[in-house]
């Protein structure tokens, strides 16, 4: 039923005004297993609206999603859904890819226990094997779209490489919310992933791999730059401005502002709920949030769109690889304090005015380097995955203030460069301009980014790396085990999913034991991985030398 519909999203696509003129809203639902909704009325609710409204979306399912007969007849009579993959791990998806389940204490959804990179790589590459065979059983065909809190660099590669994913999802900058901690990328929009960090924007078209990533629940750009779950709730998301600051749809009307006026190319934001879990609670606001955005699309200059719709209208109007962009906010209550932010595909910097004072809060060079999970498990319950800073306010209290007794700042872009003009009383001006390499004040340099390449051995050692990750076989292979149960101590072979062969301490004293499959997988082994994995890990730490002359 859905073949025929691809020849129709493509020329609906190419009806679209020019991306440069126009500004989208990609809708995307992550609709996770029974558990958290039980009776499918809840999820049902949300889904037959985006049906009445004829609205495209992307609907997400974990791999418990796609094993239930409910969800997936109905949405197979939903041919305005695009569909995808929702990367998160459960007990059930790790034991049908024989991947040894972390279980925690009653919160399954710490970092390393939900997310991939809280896995070994083989394991990782067992359970994408596993969900997108799942998935094209049920529906016959491959996703394009994939999303997740976070997705670490070696699956985003292998979903590239092996099964052609185009568009990804995953959480705007968080600095510690829900156990998960991502900070430091482009703010609050899409951008080419680097293959060598998930966090980073490609700097080149040999960098990218050709995705998009889309950026869920964008921050406000003045309150949501904070350490705490307070900041990063000042979002666009319903179930965040409603229930931990009382805002209402007026506020999330000026977040769109920030994100969908000016002047960068296909501009875009992401809306949504998570099916079932907030999305009967929070159903009403974000009726009102589609009410919002249908004013802007009867002012022809909004669309909205699916992920793989907004992916290719992306890759249209940035050829080879993210273009610079800036965000804008006033204060939603305080009209004097401002922030600017500037995405570049080598950095990223944070203006904020107040009380007329101009600073620099925040300043990372992008940099290419692996994180830790790109080479072994993370087993920490709380992710932390950080582009250190230059300039980091709110960590190290080393704003950099550049000017005083502003009354008034102006902006404007010239040949891919933005010039900030703060006006100070007595009418004087100051000039900043900011370039793709550096920022200058008053004609005095102070940021250089220096070179963004990677050394040429480091480079080579990073491709010839994941490409033997990713392409290596992932097959679950007998190992050498021992442990004791009960008493009773075992010293053998794992062989597959559950059998045990070898020796124990009580008789008989040798032969085939079966187990369930978590409980031989917790077995301790003998393995050379953990030493050439300490080897690997101290090659992959980042090291930011940054050029920032301080004496303006």
């Amino acid at each position: 039923m859905r073949k025929w519909l691809l020849p129709v999203f493509f020329f609906l696509i190419l009806c679209l005004p020019a991306p440069l003129s126009a500004s989208y809203a990609t809708v995307v639902i992550p609709l996770r297993a029974r558990e958290y909704w039980q009776d499918f009325a809840k999820p049902k609710l949300l889904l037959d609206y985006l049906k009445k409204e004829n609205l495209p979306a992307t609907v997400l399912l974990t791999y418990a999603g796609l094993e239930d007969r409910e969800v997936t007849a109905y949405l197979e009579e939903s041919p305005n859904f695009e569909l995808g993959i929702f990367l998160e791990v459960d007990e059930k998806l790790a034991t049908d890819s024989l991947v040894s389940y972390n279980f925690g204490n009653f919160d399954r959804a710490q970092a390393n226990q939900i997310l991939f990179s809280g896995y070994p790589i083989e394991g990782r590459i067992r359970m994408i094997d596993r969900i997108m065979a799942q998935f094209n059983k049920v529906f016959g065909f491959k996703p394009e779209s994939a999303g997740s809190w976070y997705i670490d660099g070696i699956s985003i590669k292998y979903l590239a490489e092996k099964f052609e994913i185009k568009n990804l999802m995953d959480v705007a900058d968080q600095f510690e919310t829900d156990t998960y901690g991502v900070w430091g990328k482009p703010w609050g929009v899409p951008y080419f992933p680097s293959k060598y960090n998930p966090l980073l924007p490609a700097d080149s078209g040999e960098e990218s791999l050709g995705l998009v990533t889309i950026q869920w629940a964008a921050r406000d750009p003045l309150r949501g730059y904070g350490l705490t779950a307070d900041s990063s709730t000042y979002s666009l998301q319903a179930n965040d401005y409603l229930s931990h600051h009382k805002l209402g749809t007026a506020y999330f009307s000026h977040l769109l502002t920030s994100y969908l006026d000016g002047e960068n190319s296909a501009r875009q934001v992401t809306v949504g709920l998570e099916a079932g879990q907030e999305g009967a609670s929070f159903f009403g606001e974000f009726q009102k949030q589609v009410a919002d955005l249908k004013k802007r699309q009867q002012e022809n200059n909004l669309f909205f769109t699916s992920m793989s719709e907004y992916g290719n209208i992306f890759r249209k109007a940035n050829p080879q690889f993210s273009e610079v962009t800036e965000i804008h906010a006033s204060d939603y209550s305080d009209k004097t304090k401002e922030g600017w932010w500037f995405n570049f595909p080598a950095y990223r910097v944070y203006f904020e005015l107040s009380e007329g004072k101009l600073a620099i809060r925040d300043l990372r060079l992008y940099r290419p380097f692996l994180f830790n999970d790109m080479v072994q498990a993370d087993r920490q319950p709380v992710l932390k995955r950080i582009i250190p800073g230059c300039i980091d306010d709110l960590s190290e209290n080393n704003a950099m203030r550049i000017s005083d007794n502003i009354e008034k700042i102006s902006l404007k872009k010239e040949a891919g460069n933005f010039i900030l003009e703060p006006e100070r009383k007595g009418r004087l001006k100051d000039k900043i301009i900011i370039r793709p390499d550096s920022i200058s004040f008053n004609s005095r340099e102070i940021f250089q980014t220096g070179s963004q390449s990677l050394p040429l051995a480091k480079g080579i050692f990073y491709d010839i790396y994941l490409d033997y990750q990713t392409g290596k076989k992932s097959d679950l292979k007998p190992s050498i085990v021992f442990s004791q149960l009960a008493a009773v101590k075992y010293l053998g072979l794992a062989v597959n999913s559950g059998r045990f062969i070898g020796f124990k301490s009580a008789y008989p004293y040798f032969g085939s034991v079966s187990f369930p499959f978590q409980v031989l997988s917790k077995f301790k082994g003998m393995s050379l991985n953990k030493f050439i994995d300490v080897f690997l890990t101290n090659l992959v730490n980042s090291n930011i030398h940054c050029k920032i002359n301080s004496r303006l």
